[in-house]
């Protein structure tokens, strides 16, 4: 993992591990910010429909890419937390972060239709007929196509919920240790509350005319945003606690 306490390491430490909130608050108040931002105020000052804006928001758009980076880096960062608890016998642990990463990356190349969005081959015929976009993805196909947002809802509410149900049990300090690897911490429960709430909005953009179809796509972001930072606080916490092994 990571064999040297660097000054990095430590601040992470105080900032997420000690006990110290400011930084937790500051976390927690991102994704709210960013959405007020971007979604709002950004979306008030161009004007409601601005063509820069649905580009920004829209397929090849800024906004894409950042989702289709951020899986990545996920991706990234879940491997080596899986080589980890494979090393220190912890095997459904391991496993469930290699499954992770595998999912992290598949959504990563189905973002950028598997590099069609980069390289520009043709949609195969028997792709074409079945996906909605009419692009190289399984995502976009009739049968899935129509039940992502829901899907995106239904993750995004359990994201940010499933901190608060665990802390309703009174759970063995074993089960704790184990499921703090599995769900996000309050902190980061922001990120998949926002994402909850605007995709639920757009299931009713007809009436709430403000938000348009493409701001889905910053709501993935977000929710791209949490799982990143969700794994990132695992490889940290899982390195300090294998320097502690080694004192």
């Amino acid at each position: 993992m990571i064999g040297k306490g660097t000054t990095v390491q430590k601040v992470l430490h105080y900032s997420l591990f000690s006990g110290k909130e400011r930084m937790k608050r500051l976390l927690f108040s991102l994704p709210i910010s960013l959405t007020l931002l971007v979604v709002v105020i950004l979306k008030l000052i161009l004007g409601y429909e601005n063509s820069s804006y649905e580009r920004m928001m829209g397929e090849g758009g800024f906004v894409e890419y950042g989702t289709t980076l951020t899986y990545i880096l996920a991706f990234a960062f879940s491997l080596p937390i899986g080589n980890y608890f494979i090393k220190q016998k912890q095997n459904l642990l391991g496993v469930i972060y290699y499954l992770l990463a595998i999912l992290f990356l598949f959504i990563a190349l189905e973002e950028v239709s598997w590099g069609q969005t980069f390289f520009k081959w043709e949609t195969p015929d028997f792709l074409e007929e079945v996906n909605v976009q009419q692009e190289t993805s399984l995502h976009n196909l009739v049968w899935f196509h129509y039940s992502l947002r829901d899907a995106i809802i239904v993750v995004s509410f359990l994201g940010g919920v499933s901190w608060w149900l665990a802390s309703l049990f009174k759970l063995t300090h074993k089960f704790k240790q184990f499921i703090k690897y599995l769900i996000p911490d309050w902190y980061l429960s922001s990120f998949f509350i926002v994402s909850f709430i605007l995709s639920a909005i757009l299931k009713f953009q007809d009436i709430l005319t403000f938000f348009i179809s493409k701001d889905q796509e910053f709501a993935e972001l977000i929710l791209s945003l949490g799982f990143l930072l969700f794994v990132l606080t695992n490889y940290f916490r899982q390195s300090f606690s294998s320097l502690k092994l080694r004192e």
